[in-house]
């Protein structure tokens, strides 16, 4: 799902101005928005779990399914 991917994408946009040194990852991911494949979305993951983002039951759930 594209938007699922774009929503994803723009939240990392959103969080890369901060401390951390992900924008490089950030800017790969986004160079994806209109087409992701599965190996993107796997790569926006990590760049969550980098960032130690809290995995609600409800946003795990989403991520899983999609």
């Amino acid at each position: 799902d594209p938007k699922f991917y774009q929503s994803l994408v723009g939240g990392l946009l959103y969080a890369s101005i901060n401390p951390y040194d992900i924008l490089f990852a950030v800017e790969n991911v986004s160079r994806y928005m209109t087409r992701p494949q599965l190996a993107h979305l796997i790569f926006a993951k990590k760049i969550l779990r980098f960032l130690r983002v809290p995995w609600t039951t409800e946003f795990s759930t989403l991520l899983m399914t999609k």
